[in-house]
């Protein structure tokens, strides 16, 4: 539930999507756009995981909860001057954007309603195609 409404913002968005653990996502393989702006670099939805529970009430009505972790990443260079550059041009970008998503992506869900969306601090450097992320974590029930 919560990976194909992931994808769907991620298309509609323009951004690339993949969905795997940490050695999956190591293999990222991305066009070198490190030395362009922030509004012209591809950013990369890297999905890690997706978590699923279905809570039982009174007289069996269910709730389910999907939770997920994913990055919001974009290509950076090693050579960036300090991590304040880092920070102004990629992380704040990012972090933006992750807001822009709560903000845009899930108001108006049907029969699924976001309960927790938090952005869980930065990476930079990361991956063998040394991205630059944000680590965002979201939980959301669904009442079908």
């Amino acid at each position: 539930m919560l990976v194909e409404k992931l994808k769907e913002i991620a298309s509609a968005r323009g951004m690339s999507f993949q969905m795997g653990d940490e050695h999956w996502q190591n293999l990222l393989d991305v066009a070198d756009d490190a030395n362009k702006p922030f509004a012209e670099k591809v950013v990369h939805m890297l999905l890690f995981s997706e978590k699923e529970a279905t809570a039982y009430g009174t007289f069996g009505t269910e709730k389910e909860t999907y939770s997920a972790v994913f990055l919001l990443a974009v290509k950076s260079a090693m050579t960036d001057p300090d991590f304040d550059y880092k920070y102004e041009a990629y992380i704040q970008p990012l972090k933006l954007l992750a807001k822009s998503i709560e903000k845009e992506e899930f108001t108006m869900c049907e029969n699924l309603v976001l309960t927790n969306y938090s952005i869980e601090g930065w990476r930079e450097n990361y991956l063998d195609a040394n991205v630059d992320c944000v680590e965002v974590h979201i939980t959301a029930e669904y009442y079908g």
